[in-house]
């Protein structure tokens, strides 16, 4: 489990599936709209930017998310 601490709104091309990883950025598909993931905490860590979390847990485009 991740907590989202920080997220925007945002426009992307990508496809309408909710829950779904539009591209390396953690831009994820909603029911209308887009939301870019920016800051991420797992339990009992310290919050961190997408981009670190990305570096050492890599979520490849077309993930669905839970």
């Amino acid at each position: 489990m991740v907590d989202i601490m920080l997220a925007e709104l945002v426009r992307h091309g990508g496809t309408r599936t909710p829950g779904q990883v539009q591209d390396g950025y953690l831009t994820v598909a909603c029911g209308s709209g887009y939301l870019r993931l920016e800051e991420l905490q797992r339990p009992g860590k310290k919050a961190v930017m997408a981009m670190d979390f990305l570096n050492g847990s890599p979520v490849p485009t077309g993930t669905l998310l839970e």
